[in-house]
């Protein structure tokens, strides 16, 4: 009998903690913008060969925003990824 006391004390406790735990920490809602530019740098024709080279730049932006705890306390997240490349193409 002391042990189904203890067990449906434990349940008692822990099922409020639980529900404080998802309302407080868990984030409900997120706003995502995700962004990718590729720009052209150059493009020059090499030798009588027909090789080409190219230059391209490529960024990436993330941004994620979300609120916790109510919903009172905004939260963003950023991450810029910039990409440069050459390129040979014969």
């Amino acid at each position: 009998m002391e042990f189904l006391k203890g067990f449906l004390l434990g349940i008692l406790v822990m099922a409020p903690l639980a529900i404080l735990y998802r309302v407080f920490f868990i984030s409900k809602s997120a706003e995502v913008d995700i962004e990718a530019t590729t720009i052209m740098k150059s493009v020059e024709s090499i030798s009588k060969l027909m090789v080409l080279e190219g230059q391209f730049t490529e960024t990436y932006t993330h941004q994620e925003r979300s609120k916790v705890f109510f919903d009172l306390i905004p939260q963003e997240k950023k991450a810029i990824v910039i990409l440069n490349a050459k390129v040979l193409i014969g």
